[in-house]
């Protein structure tokens, strides 16, 4: 019997006696972000542009064990330009997947989408005739995603 850990924190085995945890929470987010932080190349790290991408739970889970194992500083660890990793900006990210870390540098990361796709759409309509409005209306109907021009510098981190 397997469940799903996303939605759990737990995978379960046919084995009575064994179960792992596998959700990032605070009592183990500092552990993760190390790792995460660890395994990205070093070269990477020291850029200017280089940033840690977590869920909100993760950004949260991060802030209540900075506070703590805080020695009266817990507020220091949320700086002026959001949280931060050893000096490395923390993005949390809003509908990211569940335990998920990723480091990269903010340079590496491209906006991409399929334009030449014909379920994607984006027109201009001149509202006047109908309004008479000088008002035009724009649509754009079309997928996107992130895209990375080198591989070696992302790294993702998913507890196991």
């Amino acid at each position: 019997l397997v469940l799903d850990a996303v939605t759990t924190g737990l995978t379960i085995t046919d084995n009575t006696d064994a179960a792992y945890i596998q959700y990032i929470n605070t009592s183990n987010v500092l552990t993760y972000m190390a790792n995460a932080y660890r395994v990205s190349r070093e070269q990477d790290r020291n850029a200017e542009d280089f940033r840690i991408y977590v869920p909100r739970h993760v950004a949260d889970a991060y802030i209540d064990a900075s506070l703590n194992v805080a020695t009266g500083q817990g507020v220091n660890f949320e700086k002026e330009g959001g949280l931060v990793y050893k000096s490395k900006v923390i993005v949390p990210c809003d509908y990211f997947p569940d335990n998920t870390i990723v480091t990269t540098r903010v340079s590496n990361l491209h906006f991409g989408t399929d334009l030449t796709d014909d379920m994607n759409e984006v027109s201009a309509t001149y509202l006047k005739p109908a309004t008479a409005d000088d008002v035009y209306r724009f649509v754009a109907k079309f997928s996107s995603s992130v895209n990375y021009g080198f591989p070696a510098q992302v790294k993702v981190l998913r507890p196991a």
